[in-house]
């Protein structure tokens, strides 16, 4: 693969109880020095692929938003990511165009709390869909062209000591194959 695509190393993790979430959000203010983070709302459409995933973001309220494509390992924890992101003017017309010519396999609408540390945007998570509220935290972190993707894992791994996330709450897959696995989604 091209050493000139875009590249990070990428987590997520599950927080079993709304008050992780709160501890996490509570985490993230201390390490950006009692800033508040971005409140970003979003939502996911993801497509079927043959390789690798595919969504659609729309930032809800703009008509624009951004198409991204990725592949990443199926493992849990830190992982090498390779992504392209297209910025997209007509959303409605996008996703119209999309489900039109592959189908989706469902979306999910999220709420998002950056914080951004150094080189990392970290995520903590409000996601829902179908009645089904996930809390979750997505860590990413980005490699410059040519570097070793090991500096990028040991930076997500002392993320996850700050952040007090244990490997049992890791996720291999992306959220939408967490919340509705292959028989449940759209």
């Amino acid at each position: 693969m091209s050493q000139n695509k875009p590249r990070s190393i990428e987590f997520i993790a599950r927080l079993n109880k709304k008050s992780e979430y709160n501890d996490c959000l509570k985490l993230g203010k201390e390490l950006i020095r009692k800033k508040e983070p971005k409140l970003v709302v979003h939502r996911d459409i993801y497509y079927n692929t043959l390789r690798g995933r595919l969504k659609l973001r729309d930032m809800i309220g703009t008509n624009k938003g951004k198409l991204l494509q990725y592949e990443r390992s199926d493992i849990p924890g830190p992982k090498l990511s390779n992504y392209n992101v297209l910025d997209v003017e007509d959303i409605n017309l996008m996703e119209k165009m999309l489900d039109n010519s592959i189908g989706s396999l469902g979306y999910l609408e999220l709420i998002r709390n950056l914080y951004i540390y150094e080189r990392a945007n970290i995520f903590v998570d409000v996601l829902k869909n179908k009645q089904r509220i996930f809390y979750g935290m997505e860590f990413e972190i980005k490699l410059e062209p040519g570097e070793d993707i090991e500096v990028g894992k040991k930076i997500a791994e002392d993320l996850m000591k700050k952040f007090k996330i244990n490997k049992n709450q890791l996720l291999k897959e992306s959220y939408i194959e967490v919340l509705f696995p292959k028989s449940d989604q759209n």
